[in-house]
């Protein structure tokens, strides 16, 4: 963090005050995902779903020691599609998707490490509407 005030000396005698309550520092043993930047809505028909991803406390992260998967999910979490990828890979991805119909979709994302075990899972809601040439 950093702060800088340029302003002195006013010719008032204004006095400012700043307070920053409560930081801590904390390091991640895990890489967790930070947010996604995937569509919420989308038009039908389509063939993929392209988005990028960000992370954090990426420190422990090498070649083959996580993945990330996303897979989208209809009514009673049945998986319509998915995708997965090494962590340290681009922190973007495509998922192919199958013929959907107009609906609501739950796009998750999970890391896992080389033992399975789930490190960071983020969902959105996704809406599938009937396009054009639908």
């Amino acid at each position: 963090m950093q702060l800088y005030i340029s302003e002195h000396d006013y010719a008032h005698g204004t006095r400012l005050v700043f307070d920053v309550g409560e930081v801590s520092l904390l390091r991640l043993t895990a890489p967790v995902i930070a947010g996604m930047d995937a569509p919420r809505h989308v038009l039908l028909p389509r063939r993929t779903l392209a988005f990028a991803f960000d992370l954090m406390g990426t420190g422990a992260v090498a070649k083959g020691s996580h993945t990330i998967s996303a897979t989208l999910e209809g009514a009673e979490k049945t998986e319509r599609a998915e995708a997965r990828q090494d962590l340290a890979d681009p922190h973007r991805m495509a998922l192919r998707l199958p013929a959907l119909v107009p609906g609501t979709y739950t796009l998750r994302l999970t890391i896992r490490d080389t033992e399975g075990k789930p490190c960071s899972e983020l969902a959105q809601p996704l809406t599938a509407h009937p396009g054009p040439l639908y």
